[in-house]
């Protein structure tokens, strides 16, 4: 028997700092051994220590087999927060995310159970 496929196992985090918001962290799950990071950063700092939670708890509870994240191939901050939390650039999907009334090109970056 193959992966089974979820799409709808959704899981979201939100931390304050200083009485405000610092940032938002979403989980996908897509299969059973894949899921995909999304976050949002009001305050830096606190992202890559997130995403490094998240991922272990996909790992661990979740039992998935790769995470992905993916960032705008301008976002030279999401992508160091990627990089630092141990993911792999993997490389660039052109035109493969549709905003603001056109499609753009986004960097896959991925880690693997075992990795972190």
């Amino acid at each position: 028997m193959g992966p089974r496929e979820y799409g709808d196992a959704f899981g979201a985090l939100a931390a304050r700092y200083g009485g405000g918001v610092a940032g938002v962290l979403a989980l996908l799950r897509r299969y059973t051994w894949l899921a995909a990071i999304a976050f949002v950063v009001v305050f830096a700092g606190a992202a890559t220590v997130a995403v490094q939670l998240v991922a272990c708890w996909a790992f661990d509870e979740l039992g998935v087999q790769r995470l992905e994240l993916t960032t705008a191939p301008e976002n030279v901050a999401s992508q160091r927060v990627a990089e630092r939390a141990g993911f792999t650039r993997e490389g660039v999907l052109r035109g493969a995310q549709f905003r603001a009334s056109r499609w753009h090109d986004v960097v896959v970056w991925s880690v693997l159970r075992g990795e972190m």
